[in-house]
């Protein structure tokens, strides 16, 4: 049974599957919030684009890590690196068919967003460089193409309004601070690769309080965004514990926590809040 459950969870967390539904689930909350219909075109585009970058991500970044590949989490990726490109495949091709569905102004934002992320994906520069390759800039580009992608293209069927900007900041912050833990746990690999993350720079403990305190800053903008928007009850309820919970994953990360912790549960809490409020929407 044991050996099952294993199973399993390498399967939902280096699939890719967990942060796909994260990121799907991102994009609902925002419809969520602005009370507005669920565009499943955008959705099933955020679900199946995430599957097949984070798999392009995963192939890539074991060819990087040779020398890591017989441990953790690169030992189950080499293992079955055939099936995560076939998820990659599928990835590819249903949001292709999603892409095409979506309006032409947020097709060229995609367009954008997708360069972006291929060139941190794949080594397209000079001494076979990713963009992630480069010191400090790999979170603050995850946070800007989520926060762009789950934020801004939702908010896009709507009419702009200035209070939007709030939404997408709060987003950009949450997803700094989440991200800021795969650096700590990922100091060892990158100085393998000679990269210089925040962790590096700071510290595990500044790394710690850093992400803290732009954690709390993102929840300032959110409880401010309640008060422009029709917000539900179940939306705050949602967003409190989501925000209580990543703020104590947190501060109890270091770089020997299993990488279930990072891939399952701060990957995890990225969608949990939407889950939260959907649950409370209906009991309520």
């Amino acid at each position: 049974m044991q050996k099952l459950l294993r199973a399993f969870l390498n399967f939902f967390l280096y699939s890719s599957l967990n942060i796909s539904i994260a990121a799907s689930l991102f994009c609902i909350e925002t419809f969520f919030l602005i009370n507005v219909p669920f565009d499943l075109h955008l959705i099933g585009f955020t679900f199946f684009a995430t599957l097949c970058l984070y798999s392009i991500h995963r192939i890539v970044g074991i060819r990087k890590m040779s020398s890591f590949t017989k441990m953790g989490r690169y030992k189950v990726i080499e293992d079955f690196k055939w099936h995560i490109i076939v998820y990659c495949l599928i990835g590819f091709l249903v949001s292709s068919y999603c892409f095409f569905s979506l309006q032409s102004f947020q097709q060229m934002l995609i367009i954008i967003l997708a360069l972006i992320s291929v060139a941190y994906a794949l080594p397209l520069f000079s001494r076979k460089r990713r963009l992630r390759d480069f010191n400090y800039v790999k979170i603050f580009l995850i946070a800007i193409v989520w926060a762009l992608l789950c934020g801004y293209l939702p908010i896009s069927l709507n009419d702009w309004d200035s209070k939007y900007a709030l939404i997408i900041a709060e987003k950009f912050l949450f997803i700094l601070a989440v991200t800021i833990p795969f650096d700590i746990r990922d100091m060892e690999y990158d100085e393998e690769i000679n990269v210089k993350t925040l962790p590096h720079k700071f510290g595990m403990r500044g790394s710690k309080y850093l992400a803290s305190t732009l954690l709390i800053v993102a929840l300032l903008l959110s409880l401010f965004s309640m008060l422009l928007f029709p917000t539900q009850l179940s939306y705050v309820i949602g967003s409190f514990t989501m925000y209580g919970m990543a703020f104590i994953l947190i501060l109890l990360c270091n770089s020997q926590r299993p990488d279930w912790y990072f891939s399952g549960f701060m990957d995890g809490v990225i969608g949990l809040r939407a889950i939260i409020c959907l649950i409370f929407y209906y009991i309520i």
